[in-house]
């Protein structure tokens, strides 16, 4: 398996969006928002619909995913002292993983359609939490409950993630003409949701990778990342009893890199959003030489 067929289209976009910030002066907020609102929906609703696994493999994946979730939340709260910050400046990208962008092409290259069904349903159970518990912790300055829960209806791919499950419960066949453009709107995510972020990165100050505070930071999000990640990724199948094929996916799904969402999450709430994307990136690049080893695990 050529690791860096995956990874150069990744970094292509990244840099692309970088070249055209700095040459055309390109912002993030308009791609952030297209990505969030119309495109990230729309691939959602096609791969909940069309992920070929069946409802019980599907109920014990996402139980495993909201596990490692959970588990890494707590981790941040643990570490907060450490990062001397509140945790809405450093957990997204500590929490959420890239299960989807990388998860899914490594997962097919690796062991095949029946391990991409699993991280499908990784990745959405992942993608709800991020845009309901994500939401809470980036807009963690006064947010009440209620205002959180406002938030969290708002956006388009909750609505998403809630009509495909019901359609799904409920065995209801979406036509093909229905699913085939938001299939091709969907498709269309990664390469923005990265261009976004190589936008951010042509504005992010140099003093993020100078100051010592904000390296220390960056260090930690890496260790809490991967290590963190790998331990709460056993917690989790070995908690539920997971063997096989499902056991392998959520562990390695678990190490992942920081998902390219905690960027446009954080861009979106003003969550520190040169931290994310420097954490994205430089945790992108860091799993280059982790996978080899992340695909034995078991």
């Amino acid at each position: 398996m050529n690791l860096s067929h995956i990874l150069a289209p990744i970094f292509a976009c990244i840099l692309a969006g970088f070249v055209f910030g700095r040459w055309r002066n390109w912002k993030p907020d308009l791609w952030v928002a297209a990505v969030c609102d119309l495109f990230m929906p729309a691939l959602v609703f096609d791969a909940l619909l069309t992920a070929g696994i069946s409802l019980a493999d599907m109920a014990v994946t996402s139980a495993a995913a909201a596990v490692v979730i959970l588990l890494l939340t707590a981790l941040c709260f643990i570490a907060r002292p450490a990062f001397g910050a509140p945790v809405r400046v450093f957990a997204l990208p500590v929490i959420f993983m890239n299960s989807g962008f990388l998860g899914i092409p490594l997962m097919d290259l690796a062991f095949g359609p029946e391990a991409v069904g699993h991280v499908v349903v990784y990745d959405q159970v992942q993608s709800l939490f991020m845009f309901t518990l994500g939401i809470w912790i980036a807009g963690e300055r006064g947010l009440s409950a209620q205002g959180t829960f406002k938030l969290v209806i708002r956006e388009p791919l909750v609505c998403a993630i809630l009509a495909a499950g019901a359609l799904k419960l409920a065995h209801v066949s979406v036509p093909e003409s229905v699913l085939r453009p938001i299939h091709f709107l969907g498709s269309a995510t990664p390469p923005l949701a990265l261009v976004a972020l190589g936008l951010r990165l042509a504005e992010t100050p140099t003093r993020l990778v100078t100051d010592p505070r904000s390296l220390k930071n960056l260090a930690l999000i890496l260790i809490l990342r991967f290590a963190g990640g790998i331990a709460c990724g056993y917690a989790a199948v070995t908690l539920l009893s997971l063997t096989g094929l499902p056991r392998q996916v959520v562990l390695i799904a678990s190490a992942l890199p920081a998902a390219v969402f905690s960027y446009v999450l954080a861009e979106r709430y003003g969550a520190e959003p040169d931290q994310a994307a420097a954490a994205v990136v430089i945790s992108t690049a860091v799993s280059l030489p982790l996978l080899p080893f992340l695909l034995r695990l078991e």
